[in-house]
């Protein structure tokens, strides 16, 4: 039987949530990461995907990537995890170096590691779905040493902003497939025609054993030799955060999708669709108030959500109304910041 001991779990929260800093601005006059703030009745955002992460793994194999500029926001908020546990970036240079950096942490620790890649800005309605297709992930990911296993979202709607995997032919109920393409980003003729043919929503959830990650970055040699040393000293004790910055300083923007996911060859990659479990990136002002409607009983403690993404609210249905449909009431003791529907 197989063992947990070398199972990891990487938090990304590192974003500055610019989409919705309208929203997010308004308790302090300054934009609070969407990361940091809680939807209504909730604890904040951050909070609840440490949660599901401790259904994986203990506290201690929690590696949670941070901004140097979030201080103030996340120093609170990750008091309870090991300071070792704490990846800073002295400045976000992408999803590419977010992701590399605890990547190159955990692997230094435990070159046998398994590990799942979590975004902290995302909302689950149904999070024993959302752990249990994780965990479904993981044993197919570890079953090979170049497999990685990526999750995948069935969309309600063909909007372009999503990231995009087309997988070959229709997986099964609980089974993942194989890659065909991966499209971030496309415009709005292509969008439909992904939906149309398939694709899935790409919800950036990873599993995979560490080295299967690091070798996505084969590509990207300068910048797995300007980290590797970095990140090597200091888990032997000789920690040295200018350098770090001076990395950073000159480090090229990549995205992991695009840089990295895109220019893979992609017989190793597989997709896995999460069954409906409430999912939404909230990465608009039209996703939010989709969740917030769908999800209103769930967060008034009378009633469940249906299972379904909270999908893009097409315009046309959000055209008219009180806009923005929230209010920010101010910061959270953990550091959050909380929100109150208008009806």
């Amino acid at each position: 039987m197989r063992t947990k001991a070398h199972r990891w779990v990487i938090v990304l929260a590192a974003g500055d949530g610019n989409r919705l800093r309208s929203f997010t601005s308004r308790a302090t006059g300054k934009p609070t990461p969407k990361q940091f703030f809680a939807l209504p009745g909730r604890r904040s955002m951050l909070q609840e995907t440490l949660d599901r992460a401790r259904r994986l793994v203990p506290h201690e194999r929690i590696v949670v990537v941070v901004a140097a500029q979030h201080r103030e926001w996340w120093e609170t908020e990750l008091q309870d995890l090991p300071p070792d546990n704490v990846v800073v970036q002295p400045q976000n240079r992408g999803t590419a170096a977010g992701v590399l950096l605890p990547l190159l942490v955990i692997d230094a620790r435990d070159p046998k590691a398994e590990v799942v890649i979590m975004p902290s800005d995302h909302f689950v309605g149904r999070t024993d779905v959302f752990t249990s297709a994780i965990e479904e992930a993981l044993v197919e990911a570890v079953g090979s040493k170049d497999r990685i296993v990526l999750l995948g979202v069935a969309p309600e709607t063909d909007d372009p902003d999503y990231g995009w995997i087309l997988p070959v032919g229709t997986p099964a109920s609980g089974a993942s497939t194989k890659v065909m393409a991966f499209v971030e980003k496309p415009d709005a003729r292509s969008a439909r025609e992904l939906m149309r043919r398939g694709a899935l929503v790409n919800a950036f959830l990873i599993a995979a054993r560490s080295r299967a990650l690091l070798r996505l970055y084969d590509p990207q040699p300068r910048l797995l030799e300007t980290l590797r040393p970095i990140v090597a000293a200091s888990v032997v004790g000789t920690s040295d955060a200018a350098a770090l910055a001076r990395s950073y300083e000159s480090m090229e923007n990549l995205d992991f999708s695009r840089d990295l996911l895109q220019l893979s060859p992609l017989d190793g990659l597989r997709v896995l669709p999460i069954p409906p479990c409430g999912w939404s990136d909230l990465g608009t002002p039209e996703r939010l108030v989709a969740c917030l409607d769908r999800s209103s009983g769930l967060f008034a403690g009378t009633g469940t959500t249906d299972g379904k993404p909270c999908a893009a609210t097409p315009r046309s249905m959000t055209a008219g109304r009180n806009w923005p449909p929230a209010v920010w009431t101010g910061p959270l003791a953990g550091g959050g910041t909380t929100m109150r529907t208008q009806r």
